[in-house]
């Protein structure tokens, strides 16, 4: 027999696409639309310096 589960809020929130990403404590990325509230993580990237 097949169960099917029906959510109880009937006020669904719309699905937002995602603007941006940041890595929680845990070191995973988290995906987010609204980057204001976020406090941006350091680069773990250097940036380059050509020396010509």
């Amino acid at each position: 027999m097949l169960t099917v589960a029906t959510p109880t809020n009937s006020t669904l929130e719309p699905i937002v696409e995602a603007t941006g990403w940041v890595l929680n404590a845990k070191g995973e990325v988290v995906f987010t639309a609204d980057t204001t509230t976020i406090t941006p993580a350091s680069s773990w990237q250097k940036s380059l310096q050509c020396r010509t």
